[in-house]
């Protein structure tokens, strides 16, 4: 899949890590992807950019045209004098910036007091984030229990955690058949809301910050480089329960609520589970962080469908959820609980708002998002 490989390769490589840009562009991209992750669409057209080919090109020019006097050259109307709404004639890279930042307009990331973090899509907040109570001290033992009892699943989910360390996506393929010649729009369609969830969950990391688990006991022991950023939410969990959320609803027409009243969670949220457990397994996580990350992905997915298929100025009544975990009977996460499937189902399920939202603007993804649609249809 070259337009994640380009896109996200490039886009990410320094938010996400080193290895993320590399990898990801020069692995999972393949050649064309690894040349648009380094050179951001600078390709020649029958190949890379190199100082012999600018040699050549400027021997052939040399050869061919020779000194011209300006004032003596009729200039050409170019064939195109403008562009439309059809992103087609940008790099995949170009055009995922273009995406990301008209979704990201529609969003905002504000805290309040110490441990409340907020996504808001325009002025109405649509996710509370709440740093857990029991987070200091002992409070976290039995999360740390979890954590010692995964780690006994290492040796059989190396290849998952090194992969997904860089590409998440290519594990939806297997369950729902993607490739660029037959679902374009789709792809773009998950890379653009994949970098809109990490350009917003890093923000919302920033202001809920928590230690990474082997930050609070040596013998952790993380078999991956421990990320610089906040264990809480995991990046991860957001990224992989937005894509499974978008993806399920362009493929089924489910929202995420209805998809959650499935007798089981449907596979692509079955995905999105195992690769945020990966991260936990890894060492890297806490079962609260990817807990957090999923509620605030799957909002974050839900609000972006919405919005897609709201036209402009258009009434939208965004879903909401929060996610504030504290000791009580009744508390959405307890110490001792664990990031599955039950909880998935039970939890993960947004419920509309009392407020309208009129000046969302996303044009440019929605009319990609109408055309994924139409290669499932």
């Amino acid at each position: 899949m070259t337009l994640i490989g380009g896109t996200h390769g490039g886009t990410h490589g320094g938010t996400h890590g080193g290895t993320h840009g590399g990898t990801h562009g020069g692995t999972h991209g393949g050649t064309h992807g690894g040349t648009h992750g380094g050179t951001h669409g600078g390709t020649h057209a029958g190949g890379g950019a190199s100082p012999l080919m600018s040699s050549a090109l400027m021997v052939q020019q040399d050869a061919i045209t020779g000194f011209w006097d300006v004032d003596q050259v009729n200039l050409q109307t170019p064939g195109n004098s403008g562009v439309s709404d059809d992103l087609k004639y940008l790099s995949d890279f170009r055009r995922q910036q273009i995406l990301m930042g008209e979704l990201c307009a529609n969003f905002g990331v504000e805290k309040r007091g110490r441990r409340s973090v907020y996504l808001k899509l325009r002025d109405t907040d649509i996710c509370k984030i709440k740093k857990p109570t029991y987070a200091r001290g002992n409070g976290l033992r039995p999360q740390m229990a979890l954590v010692r009892g995964y780690s006994d699943l290492r040796s059989d989910r190396i290849p998952e955690i090194y992969r997904q360390m860089d590409d998440i996506i290519s594990f939806y393929e297997a369950a729902v058949h993607m490739n660029l010649n037959r679902r374009e729009a789709t792809l773009h369609v998950l890379s653009a809301v994949h970098s809109a969830a990490i350009t917003l969950e890093m923000q919302v990391k920033h202001y809920a910050w928590m230690p990474r688990p082997s930050e609070y006991a040596q013998q952790v022991q993380p078999i991956i480089p421990t990320p610089d950023h906040s264990s809480y939410p995991s990046g991860h969990a957001t990224e992989a329960f937005a894509v499974a959320t978008v993806l399920h609803r362009l493929t089924t027409g489910q929202t995420l609520s209805n998809a959650m009243q499935e007798p089981s969670p449907p596979m692509v949220f079955r995905i999105a589970h195992r690769i945020a457990l990966n991260r936990t397994v890894a060492g890297v996580h806490f079962p609260v962080d990817s807990a957090a990350g999923a509620v605030l992905g799957g909002v974050l997915g839900e609000a972006i469908g919405d919005l897609a298929e709201t036209a402009s100025g258009a009434a939208l009544t965004p879903k909401t959820l929060d996610f504030a975990p504290t000791r009580g009977r009744r508390s959405v996460f307890k110490p001792d609980q664990d990031f599955d499937l039950p909880w998935i189902a039970l939890r993960l399920r947004p419920v509309a708002g009392g407020h309208r939202v009129r000046d969302h603007h996303a044009p440019l993804f929605s009319e990609l998002w109408d055309a994924a649609k139409d290669e499932w249809s």
